[in-house]
């Protein structure tokens, strides 16, 4: 058993899994081409592989859930490829089913041996999955009532999902004998290890997914786990404009799509400008915004000022790789999840790598999670970096970082006390 924030966390240590059926989710979303529809990045799924081998080796009946992408989006595909991959690193078959709660996914179910492997489909096929709400409302969801039942055990080892408060993630605890994965296990003894350790602790948050970048600070604030706060990407431009500084009209639709809306847009610009007046108030926490941007101009890269914007922003510019550098080399701990700006064109890679090279430079543990975190790994590995660590986890891993009571170990804390005590 694990102890993280007060919560006890059941681990597969704990419980004699030998020949039983087990129900297992996992985190195999990956990058997926548009067109070809063809996986672009195995490591999920490789580094989810280390626990379904070790459930083979005590002779279980796995069945395992996933999702991937969300309805309506490029990724959101069948996981029948991602069965393909994940055959490869087990060194077994997978049966992929093309159903998740109808009769062929219960038949499969019922007749899965020890030693079998099932992979339903992606379970976001199933509308109520992505239904937020609490464990005891999911207990009574479609997904968690039809699958339970047919399991001894439920293993919770999606740590990059771990934030969402969806039925796979927090309904079946309430409903069975639940525990932390191998995957989960390790993601919390590597992320409670920085939080407990004593030094300068920079957080590095980029990238276009900025809603979720406001949760963090917001709860990094309250915690006071984290010293510095570096910004680049979506979200430093919203600090900017909740600062008064006119970033063009251009930068703020581009906020208000990736805020999926102009009012969901109005409320996190007014959180960026309460995070501002909380943080000249307190000398515990330090956020660092952009001096300069980096634009594009008749396609050549040029750096402006950051009152001097005109155009779209494609990356942090000169200066402010220069002042984010020295307080990356002046950390004990590095936690870095998105980009600094638009890397997929070789004009704009220049702030992030950068900062990635600084953190080679630096004495610093590095933690990199998120979608380029095995991509900025490879650089580290290159530039010879030893203590570094990359999470399976984007936002799950900055809300632990930042001191959050995650829902899905909320809810592993909910079946301890249900069914272990």
């Amino acid at each position: 058993m694990l102890e993280v924030f007060g919560l006890k966390i059941p681990i597969m240590d704990d419980v004699d899994l030998s020949r039983k059926k087990v129900l297992l989710r996992v985190d195999i979303n990956v990058p997926i081409e548009p067109k070809s529809k063809e996986i672009l990045n195995e490591w999920r799924i490789k580094r989810h592989a280390l626990t379904v081998k070790e459930l083979l080796d005590r002779n279980c009946s796995i069945t395992i859930i996933a999702h991937q992408g969300r309805p309506g989006d490029e990724d959101f595909v069948s996981l029948e490829k991602h069965a393909k991959v994940l055959e490869k690193y087990i060194s077994c078959s997978v049966n992929f089913i093309d159903d998740v709660l109808g009769e062929k996914a219960i038949k499969s179910i019922q007749a899965a041996k020890e030693g079998d492997v099932i992979l339903l489909d992606n379970i976001r096929k199933v509308p109520e999955e992505m239904k937020k709400g609490k464990p005891e409302e999911h207990a009574n969801t479609d997904l968690v009532k039809v699958l339970s039942k047919h399991f001894d055990y439920f293993i919770q080892d999606a740590f990059g999902a771990a934030h969402r408060p969806y039925p796979s993630i927090i309904g079946f605890p309430y409903v069975m004998p639940s525990m932390a994965g191998k995957i989960m296990v390790e993601e919390i003894l590597s992320l409670n290890n920085v939080i407990q350790a004593s030094g300068v602790k920079t957080l590095v948050v980029g990238g276009s997914k900025y809603p979720d970048v406001i949760k963090v600070i917001e709860k990094s604030l309250e915690s006071k786990l984290i010293n510095n706060i570096i910004t680049g990407g979506l979200v430093a431009e919203l600090f900017l404009l909740a600062k008064g500084y006119n970033i063009g009209e251009e930068n703020i639709k581009v906020l208000i799509k990736k805020a999926k809306g102009e009012e969901k847009f109005k409320s996190l610009l007014a959180k960026a400008q309460e995070i501002l007046d909380k943080v000249e108030k307190t000398s515990d926490i330090n956020l660092f915004l952009p001096v300069d941007f980096a634009i594009d101009k008749n396609g050549e890269r040029v750096e402006v000022p950051i009152n001097q914007v005109s155009g779209i922003i494609k990356d942090i510019g000169s200066s402010t790789v220069e002042k984010y550098s020295k307080i990356i080399l002046e950390s004990d701990f590095v936690v870095m999840k998105g980009t600094m700006g638009v890397i997929e064109n070789e004009l704009f890679r220049f702030g992030t790598y950068k900062l990635v090279e600084a953190m080679i430079k630096s004495k610093a543990k590095v933690i990199i999670g998120g979608g380029h975190a095995t991509f900025f790994g490879n650089m580290l590995e290159k530039g010879g970096k030893k203590d570094y660590y990359l999470s399976t986890g984007g936002g799950a891993m900055l809300l632990f970082i930042a001191g959050e009571r995650l829902p899905a170990l909320k809810a592993l804390d909910i079946s301890y006390r249900k069914f272990f005590r």
